[in-house]
């Protein structure tokens, strides 16, 4: 089942690369949506499209109806961020930073060092990291994804991003990988593929939104805070069709 606001924005892509006579990779580089996402749109092969991909396209295909757009075809995600108390700007600077941060492995590490170790000020950074890392550090400041504390130390903008561009998160999913030492007690990944029909599906769905459940309950725990890292990542879903290489 294709979503409709791929239908809705197929046919604003079409009709904005016609009247300008532009590429789709023109319309990539000024929406910031991948090529390929963007290629699948166009020709009527893509599904599905998260909440800011679409976000991205609608601002620049109709920029004076994105937000209606917005809340005819995602109600509850528009709901959330107006709840969020964000305002667009507010919005736009927290992608920005978002994208920052994802953009370098050393930038992540730093980000996780300084807002998840409890009594890391600068000093502990530079000893950690060195001049790269202090340099980093004032980067991530500048871009607002950590704010400095009155006692010295850090604390993180951007631990929860609701709805966040799934290319985001595969980046995230990513550094995370990479990040892990599968050596270090504590550590484990699991891969899991299988057919399933739909009561197979509806099944995992609520054992993986259970455990989601309960994880966040020890992490939110402020008696469970320490100075041991943990990353976690979770993907799950339904394979779509892909597009073209």
């Amino acid at each position: 089942m294709v979503h409709p606001v791929c239908v809705h924005l197929r046919e604003r892509v079409k009709a904005v690369l016609s009247q300008s006579g532009e590429s789709i990779r023109w319309l990539s580089k000024q929406t910031n949506v991948d090529y390929q996402k963007l290629y699948r749109l166009e020709s009527g092969d893509l599904r599905s499209l998260s909440f800011f991909d679409a976000r991205r396209i609608a601002r620049f295909v109709e920029p004076d109806r994105f937000k209606q757009i917005l809340e005819e075809y995602f109600p509850e995600e528009v709901r959330d961020l107006t709840d969020s108390g964000f305002t667009q700007q507010d919005l736009d600077d927290r992608m920005e930073a978002l994208e920052f941060l994802l953009s370098s492995e050393l930038r992540y590490q730093v980000y996780l060092f300084a807002s998840e170790t409890p009594g890391v000020n600068r000093e502990k950074i530079g000893l950690e990291y060195g001049r790269s890392g202090l340099k980093t550090l004032d980067e991530l400041l500048a871009k607002q994804a950590l704010k400095l504390g009155a006692d010295g130390t850090f604390q993180g903008t951007l631990s929860v991003v609701a709805n966040a561009p799934d290319t985001l998160i595969k980046r995230m999913a990513h550094l995370h990988v990479d990040m892990i030492d599968l050596a270090d007690a504590g550590s484990l990944m699991r891969s899991f593929h299988r057919g399933v029909n739909k009561e197979g599906l509806r099944k995992a769905y609520n054992t993986i939104a259970q455990a989601s459940h309960e994880l966040c309950s020890i992490l939110e725990n402020p008696d469970y805070r320490g100075p041991d890292l943990m990353i976690f990542n979770l993907a799950c879903g339904i394979v779509g069709e892909k597009g073209p290489s």
